[in-house]
């Protein structure tokens, strides 16, 4: 597959601030190595997503459809901005991954815009050690203040989905 990469900076999730502020240097560095474009969208209030993310059944899901339908909705604006779109959330071995993909391909008929999956969750670690050669700075939870506890406890991805036998 040949495309034109362009980012998408949304995480009204990521807590506290300075580690939005660590997470998107971060980008822009990685933008500037590889010259990429990316669209920014200030954050909104932590307070509106966090009540959200409390009243959710399931934090994850609120935070996945919120975050993939902004994704979704900005490429499709009347004239369609862009073919598809993807998710840097699906490297990860610590999201849910099933669910993820779902939403997606949900928002990918709403928007009328094709969600390209790609499972590179194998690549995981090789791709850490490559951003520590960059020098980038690497997250140690997915963002919001939940997955931070969890994380401070040792508990990461224990609310991860098995894995499925792709893996």
């Amino acid at each position: 597959m040949d495309f034109d990469v362009y980012g998408l900076w949304y995480n009204p999730n990521i807590h506290p601030e300075q580690e939005s502020y660590l997470r998107f240097d971060a980008l822009e560095k990685f933008n500037a190595l590889k010259g990429i474009s990316s669209i920014n969208i200030p954050a909104h209030s932590m307070e509106k997503w966090l009540d959200a993310a409390k009243a959710s059944a399931d934090r994850c899901k609120y935070c996945y459809i919120n975050r993939l339908e902004e994704t979704a909705r900005r490429c499709f604006r009347g004239d369609k901005i862009f073919d598809c779109f993807s998710t840097t959330l699906l490297a990860s071995p610590y999201q849910k991954h099933d669910l993820i993909r779902g939403i997606a391909e949900t928002l990918s008929q709403k928007w009328n815009v094709e969600f390209i999956y790609v499972d590179v969750r194998k690549k995981y670690r090789e791709a850490k050690e490559k951003i520590k050669k960059l020098g980038l700075y690497s997250q140690k939870y997915c963002g919001c203040i939940f997955s931070r506890q969890e994380s401070d406890k040792g508990e990461r991805g224990k609310r991860v989905e098995q894995k499925s036998s792709r893996d």
